[in-house]
């Protein structure tokens, strides 16, 4: 091996080291503001007191208060709250009782857990319903609907 090549290597060598060092410095204060920027998210969802199980209810079907749904009066949207809300409502009667609701629904994330929870469930369920009533793609529509309104929070 020449002097040459030798001193290429060892350069080579410390700029590897120098950027790996630039790297990982980088990469952990990204890491540190994701887990910061998450924390907080938690926090807020945590603390917001916002339920989902009552966001989608009020959405679909007029309700004001509590899981169980009153069909007497007039729905926003009939075959949403019929097929969607209705099952995992249902779901969630089954599942727990009705003072544990209450206190699912206090927390964020475990009402969200819950209600993915009871979706999945409750999935064929829902989409059968859907079909028999001519909306094949509004279970697709519902979970947009969802994803919208989380994001909604931050406008």
């Amino acid at each position: 091996m020449e002097l040459t090549q030798i001193i290429l290597i060892i350069a080579a060598i410390i700029i590897s080291f120098m950027v790996i060092k630039l790297v990982t410095k980088t990469l952990f204060k990204l890491i540190i503001i994701l887990l910061v920027l998450g924390a907080c998210w938690i926090g807020y969802l945590e603390f917001s007191g916002t339920s989902i199980i009552d966001t989608v209810s009020q959405l679909y079907c007029n309700e004001n208060s509590g899981t169980k749904i009153d069909f007497s009066m007039e729905l926003k949207d009939p075959i949403k709250c019929t097929c969607f809300v209705k099952p995992i409502t249902d779901d969630l009667n089954n599942r727990f009782p009705q003072e544990e609701i209450e206190k699912i629904k206090k927390s964020a994330l475990k009402s969200n857990a819950e209600l993915l929870k009871s979706i999945s469930n409750k999935e064929k369920e829902i989409k059968t319903c859907f079909e028999m009533n001519g909306a094949e793609g509004m279970f697709e529509d519902i979970l947009n609907d969802i994803k919208q309104k989380g994001i909604k929070i931050f406008e």
